[in-house]
């Protein structure tokens, strides 16, 4: 499967060095609200869908096989769980997030053991792990200050079943595909 998605940080590539990251891309049912919102406040809402990122963009030289193994024993004792995404509120650097209700902590594990054995040379402490859907980026104060104002009656919730992880591979045209998925065992 071959999706476009948008990717920040597209470096020029060494070697066999891949960029890639792992996300929740959840099936939400009438994903045209957020997209709505995603439309107004977020230039790249048409690059990728709706995603919660559990490991954000690295460059390694990991094979595609090392890196699936590594997914898979990292999720051993995960099984699927409910999410519920309610409340837009504000991030530093001028981002609007929608919140992560129901399963954060399930996210907040998965994002831990994902940064475990090969990936822990990738895992940055500089900022608290958030779980959360990015539905606006704002180059201003002034801007993200409206952009709340705009989305306060934003009082949609939304819940679905998350059952699989998905490692996307970014190729210097900053074209996606998808490596693997990694379902959690029933």
């Amino acid at each position: 499967m071959e999706i476009t998605f948008w990717h920040a940080g597209n470096k020029g590539k060494r070697g066999v060095t891949l960029e890639r990251a792992i996300h929740i891309f959840p099936d939400i049912e009438q994903v045209e609200l957020i997209q709505s919102i995603r439309k107004k406040y977020d230039p790249l809402y048409t690059f990728i869908p709706p995603h919660i990122t559990l490991v954000f963009p690295f460059e390694s030289e990991i094979t595609n096989t090392d890196l699936y193994r590594h997914v898979k024993q990292a999720i051993t004792g995960f099984q699927p769980f409910t999410i519920r995404l309610e409340e837009i509120t504000a991030s530093n650097g001028h981002y609007l997030f929608l919140n992560v209700k129901q399963g954060n902590d399930q996210i907040i594990a998965l994002h831990d053991k994902l940064y475990t054995g090969p990936m822990a040379i990738y895992r940055s402490y500089m900022h608290t792990y958030l779980p959360h859907l990015t539905v606006g980026r704002l180059n201003h104060e002034h801007d993200l200050k409206e952009a709340l104002k705009d989305t306060r009656s934003f009082k949609h919730r939304f819940e679905t079943r998350v059952s699989h992880v998905i490692a996307e591979r970014i190729d210097h045209n900053s074209l996606s595909k998808i490596e693997f998925a990694v379902s959690f065992p029933d």
